[in-house]
C-alpha cells in the first residue's frame, strides 16, 4: 500500500519487473513485506544473466530468453565486443536463437554438451555460416571464444542449460550453482 525499496540482484530489466509484481502481490496478500525484501535481496539465479569475470553466462535456449539476452546485451554493453559461445540441443528453436543471437554477436563460436540430444558443433556452426567456429571440446572453445574476445570484450555462453552449467563449473570449480 506504497512505494517500497527493494534490494535485487538479479540481471535484466525484467527482473525487476518480476520483483515489482511479486511484491505488489505480496502487498495485497498482507504478506510479511520486511521478510520478502529479505528473501529478493537474497535471491541468486545462478546461469541466469550471470556474470564471472567477462564471461556472461545465460542459459537462454528458446526465442523468447534469446530476445531478453539481446535486449540486455544491447542495453548495457552496446559498445563491447561479444562472442558468443553456444551450443543447442536438436529439439529447440535453433534457427530463431541464432537469428537473435546473431544481433549481438561480432563473433560466434560453437561447441557440443555431451547429450544425446545435443546439436553437433559442426551443424550448429553450419546454421550461422559465416566466419562461425566449430569446436566440440567445450573448454577449448571457451579458450577461443576468449582469444576472439580480448581483454575488453565479452564472451556470452547461451543456447543451452546444459553448456551454461557445464561453462559455470569450469570457471568456478566445486560450486555447483545451489542456491
Amino acid at each position: 500500500s506504497g512505494l517500497v525499496q527493494a534490494e535485487i540482484h538479479l540481471n535484466g530489466r525484467h527482473q525487476l519487473e518480476n520483483a515489482a509484481l511479486a511484491l505488489t502481490a505480496l502487498d495485497v496478500l498482507k504478506a510479511d513485506m520486511p521478510a520478502a525484501l529479505r528473501g529478493l535481496a537474497l535471491t541468486k539465479w545462478p546461469g541466469r544473466l550471470e556474470w564471472i569475470g567477462n564471461t556472461l553466462i545465460d542459459g537462454a535456449h528458446n526465442p523468447q530468453a534469446a530476445e531478453t539476452l539481446a535486449d540486455y546485451l544491447q542495453a548495457h554493453f552496446s559498445d563491447r565486443r561479444v562472442v558468443l559461445l553456444t551450443g543447442m540441443m536438436q529439439d529447440k528453436q535453433i534457427e530463431a536463437c541464432a537469428a537473435i543471437f546473431r544481433r549481438f554477436a561480432a563473433q560466434v563460436v560453437t561447441t557440443q554438451v555431451d547429450w544425446p540430444r545435443a546439436l553437433s558443433a559442426e551443424a550448429l556452426r553450419d546454421v550461422y555460416g559465416g566466419t562461425a567456429i566449430a569446436e566440440p571440446d567445450i573448454p577449448a572453445a571457451y579458450a577461443t571464444a576468449s582469444r576472439l574476445a580480448g581483454a575488453d570484450g565479452i564472451i556470452a555462453v547461451a543456447g543451452s542449460i546444459y553448456l551454461s552449467g557445464a561453462v559455470r563449473l569450469m570457471l568456478l570449480p566445486g560450486d555447483d550453482g545451489s542456491l
